[in-house]
Order: structure tokens, then sequence, then C-alpha cells
């Protein structure tokens, strides 16, 4: 039989099954030639509950960051 914490992770990860957005490095960007504005969209989805990079590390957001608005 599974212990509690065992079970209430179990749980948990059933309930709120997270989606993860790969956002590409600069680099990745470049090579696939991906718009700016792409690729601001994925960060902004992959990141959109939570705080960025940017925002953990204290520099200003993005221009094109939809976050910028608020």
């Amino acid at each position: 039989m599974p212990k509690q914490k065992e079970m209430e992770k179990i749980v948990w990860s059933e309930v709120y099954e997270l989606k993860k957005i790969n956002v590409p490095t600069l680099k990745e960007k470049i090579e696939k030639g991906i718009s700016d504005k792409d690729w601001i969209m994925t960060c902004y989805e992959a990141n959109k509950k939570r705080k960025c990079v940017r925002e953990i590390n204290g520099h200003s957001l993005c221009d094109l960051c939809p976050k910028r608005n608020r």
C-alpha cells in the first residue's frame, strides 16, 4: 500500500496535469526562422500563470509581451 505522501502526489498529478511548453532559445529562434511575435507568444503561453525568467531576475519584460500591458 502506498504511503500518504505518495498517494497525494499521484492524485495531484492526475488532477493538475501540467502542459509543458518548450520555449526555443534565441539560437533556436534564429536557426528555425521564428518571428519575434511567434517567439514572444510561445513564451507568454508557457508563463501565462507564473513569472517568466525576466520577471524573476528583475529585468524588464519583452517589448511585445502581453504581460507588459497589465
